[in-house]
């Protein structure tokens, strides 16, 4: 009976409540140290997926560029090269040049004095589109 007395001592309980809770902040404590090392881990490997997938993408631009340095230093690039930039044509060949004859028809109709206005605007001396331009 004595011992029963002594287990159920009031300081005893008390004791052993506070060491539940002192075990309960501590187990709190360790899950919120290994779920933030958990985040960070999951945080490091999409970085590391993107990382891999820029790497590609540049080692990919690289092989690019590098046959296009090589084509360019060939004499069949530096003259496709002279012909794109600067509209060349080698001797003998000939170049068409295609002119729009519309904005020439405009700008003669102005100087021989025909408006490009249409009829019923031309009546009207003081017209919107006449204070403010068409």
């Amino acid at each position: 009976m004595r011992e029963l007395e002594q287990r159920r001592h009031p300081l005893r309980l008390l004791g052993l409540r506070m060491f539940t809770v002192a075990l309960l902040v501590i187990l709190f404590g360790l899950l919120r140290g290994v779920w933030s090392v958990y985040e960070k881990e999951r945080e490091t490997y999409a970085g590391r997926a993107g990382a891999e997938q820029e790497l590609d993408a540049l080692t990919n631009r690289e092989m690019k560029l590098r046959a296009d340095i090589a084509y360019l230093r060939s004499p069949e690039g530096v003259e496709e090269s002279l012909r794109q930039q600067f509209d060349m044509a080698k001797e003998g060949e000939g170049v068409i040049v295609i002119v729009d004859r519309e904005p020439k028809k405009k700008e003669e109709d102005e100087r021989a004095g025909l408006s490009t206005v249409s009829g019923w605007k031309r009546f009207l001396p003081l017209a919107p589109w006449q204070l403010f331009g068409q």
